[in-house]
């Protein structure tokens, strides 16, 4: 998660502050809110930054950065639904940020965190409607363009929405029994960034290489490298 401490030292920080069941419960929310937005974070990255990053990525691997694009989108708005589920769904359990409220004993906290809740799942509602007809399943009348209406409007802003409403919940609550309120990674190595770098490097040598090519002038290296991988 964040900082130097491990998963298993937050979890043991939790259940000694909030009790076993408890702490339990609200470390995986926690992690689960962590990764969502770390999801988010690395798809702006790569598709929601600039347009010299696309550029970038469309130049490299077009086809294949098309599909990476639809389903970290996709995966995000999966993401959300799982965590403002109901606590029940066809008789069986979701651990789930609504789950939360019945461990809390204060009244004036219950209540505020019922009501955050509530916003967090109303947020959430275009990413459900996406999950239940496009996602998860596959809608008939949908597929077959004969639904009367499509799909509710899914954009980057309603995801920020969503994933913004959630951490004020889970920073309430963190506020509350914790005290400490970071909900992003640090120091993470290996992200979009870094390949963002690579690629760059990558496609400045593929055009001087192409470039050797079409002047009749390749090394022996360049005649290699098609074969490099």
């Amino acid at each position: 998660m964040t900082g130097a401490r491990s998963n298993v030292e937050i979890l043991q920080g939790f259940r000694a502050t909030m009790g076993d069941d408890f702490g339990a419960y609200y470390a995986s929310i926690y992690d689960d809110c962590i990764w969502l937005k770390e999801k988010w974070r690395q798809y702006r990255e790569l598709f929601g930054t600039s347009a010299k990053r696309v550029e970038l990525l469309n130049e490299a691997a077009p086809h294949f950065f098309s599909i990476v694009h639809d389903q970290m989108f996709e995966g995000v708005l999966m993401h959300l639904c799982r965590i403002t589920d109901p606590k029940e769904m066809g008789g069986k359990q979701n651990l789930c940020l609504s789950g939360v409220v019945h461990f809390i004993q204060d009244a004036a906290l219950r209540l505020e965190i019922e009501m955050l809740v509530s916003v967090a799942t109303e947020k959430v509602d275009f990413a459900r409607d996406w999950r239940n007809r496009q996602i998860a399943h596959r809608d008939k009348l949908l597929a077959l363009e004969a639904a009367s209406s499509g799909l509710a409007h899914a954009s980057r802003l309603k995801v920020e929405e969503a994933i913004e409403a959630i951490s004020r919940t889970v920073v309430r609550i963190h506020q509350h029994y914790i005290c400490d309120t970071s909900l992003d990674l640090s120091g993470v190595s290996g992200d979009a960034q870094d390949l963002l770098r690579v690629l760059h490097d990558g496609v400045a040598l593929a055009r001087a290489r192409s470039d050797r090519f079409a002047k009749g002038e390749p090394t022996e290296e360049d005649w290699s490298a098609r074969d490099a991988i």
